[in-house]
């Protein structure tokens, strides 16, 4: 059996993937922000998929472009993810845990304001093109959103 340090020393995402993993968080939230349906979907592999509350909402490229044309967050809303631990599974596969917080910025609602917050959970898994995701997972703690499914 190993002990808890070789179990850690086995798990630990080397320094330039944890970087190239936080990038992918990145670039997810800002094209989400943008508009960039393509952009945003390139974070995903060609049949990943995003899960809200425990239901697969959008799965593979197209519905995954489908699912960000359908309302634009241009200027009015930012997508923030922090506290990000990301655990090596396999050499091509790491788990990723974030706090996703979104703020609504939009000038006409006064202040901004906290208007979701949540945790994912997500398979991360590295391709030709580099790491994507092939399952995001996310569960709100609070949610105020036209774009997502009511519960």
């Amino acid at each position: 059996m190993m002990d808890r340090a070789q179990k850690r020393a086995t798990s630990v995402v080397e320094p330039v993937a944890h970087q190239e993993i936080v990038e992918l968080y990145a670039r997810y939230c800002q094209s989400a922000d943008a508009d960039a349906a393509e952009a945003w979907a390139d974070c995903f592999t060609s049949d990943g998929d995003l899960c809200v509350d425990g239901e697969v909402i959008s799965r593979g490229r197209e519905d995954l472009i489908a699912r960000r044309t359908a309302g634009s967050l241009s200027g009015r809303r930012q997508h923030w993810n922090n506290n990000i631990v990301l655990t090596r599974e396999s050499p091509d596969l790491v788990i990723g845990t974030a706090y996703l917080m979104v703020v609504d910025v939009d000038e006409s609602n006064g202040a901004p304001a906290v208007t979701m917050l949540g945790t994912y959970r997500d398979e991360i898994v590295l391709t030709s093109d580099g790491w994507r995701f092939a399952h995001r997972g996310l569960r709100f703690l609070v949610r105020d959103s036209p774009l997502l499914p009511t519960r």
